[in-house]
């Protein structure tokens, strides 16, 4: 993975961590009766409609397509964060903390320095060289 896509996944990881929690709660909402199509058709309605075409059965193949739709982005995004946090784990301590300060709680390099007790250079040595293993590793 390059450079710049380490950096984003690492900036973006509380975000997608969020959409993948969303996209559970959408796929709840597909599995229901009404997600069918067929909860607000009476009975009577329901028989009567044997046509291929019907509302009903026509809703029913949108829900189904929406929930692997569905399925198959959380899935991606659940292996993104995985494949991050395989690669974070072979890193130092220093070097996580570095990282998740700077990029997944979006601090500057001066704040990230003080909280670490190190100079602002040192940090961002440390950060470049654990993103260049970061990188490598999630290939």
């Amino acid at each position: 993975m390059r450079k710049g896509e380490v950096k984003r996944l690492l900036q973006y990881k509380k975000r997608i961590m969020a959409r993948i929690i969303d996209l559970s709660y959408e796929l709840e909402d597909t599995k229901g009766p009404e997600s069918v199509g067929i909860a607000g058709v009476s009975y009577a309605e329901r028989v009567q409609s044997s046509a291929i075409g019907s509302n009903v059965e026509h809703q029913a193949i949108t829900n189904m397509s929406k929930s692997y739709l569905i399925e198959e982005e959380k899935h991606e995004l659940e292996m993104q964060i995985k494949k991050l946090d395989n690669g974070m784990a072979a890193l130092t301590e220093r070097e996580q903390q570095i990282l998740t300060i700077k990029y997944i709680e979006g601090n500057k390099f001066s704040y990230t320095s003080k909280i670490l007790l190190g100079n602002e250079s040192s940090c961002k040595g440390v950060a470049k060289a654990a993103i260049d293993k970061l990188s490598e590793i999630m290939e």
